[in-house]
């Protein structure tokens, strides 16, 4: 039976290297990937806006989208104009822009 003696800068400088090798096999854990890169600036961007959901009949929903892209616009973008244009008390700064 042969007993290896191995110093402390050894082990260290061994743990180093495989630390090295797996970092190079599987990616640093301490790099984000870009999905994770993505993940976090899409929940500061959900963080910022708040969500609604609306129902309305079958069908109904390509005949709003057409009429938001004769306008040149989305459907959020389209109905928070609506919103904005319909309610001027409410929305003083944004109504004066869609005038």
């Amino acid at each position: 039976m042969y007993v290896i003696m191995v110093s402390i800068k050894e082990r260290i400088l061994l743990s180093k290297e495989s630390d090295e090798r797996k970092h190079r096999l599987n990616g640093n854990p301490e790099t984000k990937s870009e999905y994770q890169w993505k993940k976090q600036a899409n929940a500061r961007y959900h963080a910022k806006c708040d969500q609604i959901a609306i129902r309305i009949p079958k069908g109904q929903k390509e005949v709003w989208r057409q009429a938001a892209e004769k306008h040149e616009l989305n459907l959020t973008q389209y109905l928070t104009t609506l919103m904005h244009a319909d309610n001027p008390d409410l929305f003083p700064a944004e109504s004066e822009k869609t005038e």
